[in-house]
């Protein structure tokens, strides 16, 4: 798949935009790159041209990556990973709408 139609492949919303999907393919192979000692600009290059993504998306990406690959090495299943993952930005969210 080309980038030029990957786009036509992505889910569209109301605004008849694409969002990325955030997967754990992705998850792991960030973890993988992470672990080979990749440089965080090379992973987020590949995510920027295979996601067809901004760079402070790709690094928001490799940023929850790290969390997740953290949370699993503590013991947890990248489901429940993903989910606490989930839960800490909804907090942070709702503390930045009460600041």
């Amino acid at each position: 798949m080309t980038i030029n139609n990957w786009h036509d492949t992505q889910d569209r919303t109301e605004k008849n935009t694409f969002k990325p999907k955030w997967t754990p393919e992705i998850i792991e192979w960030i973890i993988s790159q992470l672990n080979e000692m990749v440089y965080f600009v090379d992973i987020q290059y590949q995510l920027v041209k295979k996601h067809a993504i901004s760079l402070s998306s790709a690094a928001l990406w490799i940023e929850m990556a790290r969390r997740v690959h953290t949370d699993m090495r503590n013991g947890l299943s990248m489901d429940d990973a993903l989910e606490l993952d989930k839960e800490r930005r909804n907090q942070m969210r709702r503390r930045a709408k009460k600041d």
